[in-house]
């Protein structure tokens, strides 16, 4: 008698190393073009796509005419505040300089990162009011002041606005705005305050 099982486990055999081939290739390749992605900011509320940043004209505490394309080439934080504030203010500055001291390690990103106070009381906060307030921290800091309409134009590409109350204090948000060197905003740092974090994510976006 005949064996007619041979040429059916010949088959079955050529079809689980084919199998088996495709699936060696199959994760050869995800694994190769997965394994390359870098990994994103793990702090930043990203804006996707990136929010252009409107065109406005204000000026720094040097006096000196400032303009929003002045932030191109560079990593930039943005954040409202005042001169008299008592407590919100002080609370981001302090968070600033300990982003700027976490950059430390790279010392050209260090110096390249900006930190831009928008004041909340452009009224009473005059480039001289800012020179002095801003004095004591590191030449990255700027402050800017002028048309209340246009800072409030500029804080609201990222959602935040500032007003006066009944008692005449003046209230803020205190999220930090990242914007990227194209000169747009590239997300948001709201509620963190791990300096380490944030100083983490400008570094994984700039080596992206």
């Amino acid at each position: 008698m005949r064996n007619r099982t041979k040429p059916r486990s010949g088959l079955l055999r050529i079809a689980i190393l084919a199998l088996g081939l495709l699936l060696l290739y199959g994760g050869y390749y995800l694994g190769h073009h997965y394994a390359g992605a870098p990994p994103g900011p793990a702090s930043l509320r990203t804006f996707e796509p990136p929010r252009p940043l409107p065109s406005v004209e204000l000026t720094d505490q040097y006096g000196e005419p400032f303009e929003t394309s002045a932030l191109r080439g560079h990593w930039t934080l943005l954040f409202l505040g005042h001169t008299e504030s008592i407590t919100e203010t002080p609370a981001v500055l302090h968070l600033a300089v300990r982003i700027h001291n976490r950059l430390a390690a790279d010392r050209a990103l260090q110096d390249a990162v900006q930190f831009l106070m928008l004041s909340a009381d452009p009224e009473h906060d005059t480039p001289q009011r800012l020179m002095q307030y801003l004095g004591p921290y590191p030449a990255t800091f700027r402050g800017l002041t002028g048309d209340t309409a246009a800072i409030r134009r500029l804080a609201a590409t990222w959602g935040a606005d500032f007003q006066r109350t009944a008692d005449g204090a003046i209230g803020h948000s205190t999220s930090l705005a990242l914007a990227d060197p194209a000169g747009r905003i590239a997300g948001l740092f709201t509620g963190i305050v791990d300096p380490a974090a944030i100083a983490a994510d400008i570094r994984t976006l700039k080596d992206q």
